[in-house]
C-alpha cells in the first residue's frame, strides 16, 4: 500500500514539475509554476523515503525532480538582500487588490485604502459600480489610469506620483488587459 502511495504521489509530482514548463501553452498549466518550493518539500521527502527503501532508480528520479524546482527557487533565497535603497532615497507604498467583481463591500476597501495611506493603488476586475464607490479616492490620487477589458477584467492605477507615460496591452482571445505605467519619484523613474 505504501509503496502505490509513493507512486501515485511521484507521478503527480512528477506530472506538476512538468507542467511548469508548458506555462505558455495553456494558462492551467501556468498555474503549476506557483507552488515550485512545495514541489521541492515533496520531492525531497520522497528522495529521503526512496533511499531509505534503497529504491535507487527512483532515488534518481526524484533527486533530478528536487533538483529542477530548487534551481528555480535557490535564486530567490541566495541572492543578497536588497537595501532598503541609498541614503535619502524615498520610499513609497503600494496596495494591489483583485476587489472581485461581484464583490460589492467597496466601503472595506476605502477602509483599507484610509488606513495604510499608500502612494499608489492597483485594482483589478473592476466594474461601474466599483469606479462610482471609489471616485472619493480623486482628489487624493490626482493620477488615475485605467485598463479596460472586453470583459469586467479592468485594472484601475491610482497614484499621488505623477506618471510620465502609460499604456495598455492586451493579451489572448479574451483580451486580457495589462497596464504599463512609469511613475516619477523626484526625477526618478519607476516602472
Amino acid at each position: 500500500m505504501r509503496s502505490s502511495l509513493m507512486l501515485i504521489i511521484l507521478l503527480v509530482g512528477l506530472t506538476l514539475t512538468l507542467m511548469t514548463f508548458l506555462g505558455r501553452l495553456w494558462w492551467g498549466f501556468e498555474l503549476a509554476t506557483h507552488f515550485k518550493a512545495q514541489y521541492v518539500i515533496l520531492f525531497l521527502i520522497l528522495t529521503i523515503a526512496m533511499i531509505v527503501r534503497r529504491q535507487w532508480f527512483v532515488v534518481g528520479i526524484t533527486g533530478i525532480c528536487t533538483i529542477i524546482p530548487l534551481l528555480a527557487i535557490l535564486p530567490v533565497y541566495l541572492s543578497p538582500h536588497i537595501n532598503s535603497g541609498e541614503p535619502g532615497s524615498e520610499a513609497i507604498k503600494i496596495l494591489f487588490s483583485n476587489v472581485r467583481v461581484k464583490n460589492n463591500h467597496h466601503h472595506q476597501l476605502l477602509d483599507l485604502i484610509s488606513k495604510e495611506a499608500p502612494d499608489v493603488i492597483v485594482l483589478v476586475e473592476i466594474n461601474n459600480a466599483w469606479l462610482q464607490s471609489l471616485k472619493s479616492l480623486d482628489p487624493i490620487y490626482p493620477n488615475r489610469q485605467i485598463a479596460k477589458g472586453r470583459y469586467y477584467e479592468r485594472i484601475v492605477l491610482y497614484s499621488r506620483l505623477p506618471m510620465t507615460t502609460t499604456s495598455e496591452k492586451y493579451f489572448g482571445k479574451y483580451h486580457v488587459p495589462t497596464l504599463i505605467a512609469t511613475l516619477d519619484i523626484k526625477n526618478h523613474p519607476l516602472v
